[in-house]
């Protein structure tokens, strides 16, 4: 209890057992965090006393910039963990609960089986190989958003209390200040579209899921077309967070499209500013085409079930664009 103890008093000491442990194993979730990890602490301690071990203690090796977010209170923590799914978007099946009380842990599993817990070891030298047992992390390759995760996460904490000073969603949309950078995409930023293609499900027209060789394929077709949509605003970088994909250019002047973008910047309308210039793009180096429908149902997309007609009007008043099929 770091009220009781103290900052100094805490066994936090990488020259002697046991602080050593527990100084190997926040380096062990630092490497983690690089990865693309996110962090996020429960405890039931005073916020303040946290926070200046954080902080201030020296061999701390995780600071509060790490977390993407927290609970340091002294409510139960099975409360706190679903406060922090709903705050990041996250499902309870994506996070892992450890803790050195039993109790704590068995009341998690016992409340939200989908959480996976594991148990500080008795022997605390086992502790930092905790993490990476059992293959829990394994990912074969991490984006640069991934890795910035964390500072992600904390930039849209601070979006969503400044949304509360706003009368309307147009005064605060216009207070975010956003620059949104519409390219070709570039051999950099292919992993980071794959990545897109095959998680997004929300805001994607047509959920097609798409390998970082797919993707370098359509770079290189001349009868395709790959965009990239990049984000930041007075919170901070957003990173990659959209995507269109026009492939299969044919005679007729049609197409297959993909377009997706991250649920970070749903809600700012930066769809239509993305298919707008792709559109006019299209114009202006295709003719030709006919009716066509590039959006694909499904039981998690109905959010873009209105969205082509919505564009189109806004787009070609009223008259479809180019046309693409899907």
């Amino acid at each position: 209890m770091v009220g009781e103890d103290g900052v100094d008093g805490i066994q936090l000491d990488g020259h002697q057992y046991p602080g050593r442990a527990f100084v190997d194993f926040q380096t062990t979730v630092l490497h983690l965090a690089e990865r693309g990890v996110m962090v996020t602490l429960c405890s039931k301690n005073n916020e303040g006393d946290v926070f200046e071990v954080l902080d201030k203690h020296p061999w701390s090796r995780i600071k509060r910039a790490h977390l993407a977010g927290w609970r340091i209170n002294w409510n139960d923590k099975a409360s706190n963990i679903v406060e922090l799914a709903e705050e990041l978007n996250l499902g309870l099946d994506s996070f892992v609960f450890i803790d050195d009380n039993p109790v704590e842990c068995g009341l998690i599993t016992q409340m939200l089986p989908q959480v996976t817990v594991l148990q500080v070891p008795k022997k605390l030298h086992e502790l930092p190989a905790l993490l990476l047992r059992d293959g829990l992390f394994d990912t074969l390759r991490f984006t640069e958003e991934d890795r910035k995760r964390a500072q992600l996460y904390q930039g849209e904490s601070q979006r969503k209390s400044a949304r509360g000073s706003f009368d309307s969603i147009d005064a605060y949309l216009q207070s975010l200040q956003t620059v949104a950078v519409i390219n070709r995409a570039s051999a950099a930023s292919i992993p980071r579209i794959a990545q897109l293609t095959q998680k997004t499900n929300q805001f994607n027209l047509t959920t097609r899921r798409y390998s970082e060789q797919d993707i370098e394929a359509f770079i290189a077709d001349p009868d395709a077309a790959v965009y990239s949509l990049t984000v930041r605003d007075r919170f901070g970088v957003l990173g990659l967070v959209g995507a269109q994909l026009i492939v299969g250019w044919r005679s007729d002047g049609t197409g297959r499209l993909t377009l997706l973008m991250s649920r970070r910047v749903l809600g700012r309308r930066l769809e239509d500013a993305m298919i707008g210039y792709c559109f006019a793009e299209i114009r202006a180096t295709r003719s030709g085409g006919r009716d066509g429908k590039p959006s694909i149902p499904t039981a998690k997309n109905a959010q873009v079930a209105d969205f082509w007609p919505r564009s189109v009007c806004r787009t070609r008043r009223g008259r479809r664009p180019t046309a693409l099929r899907s």
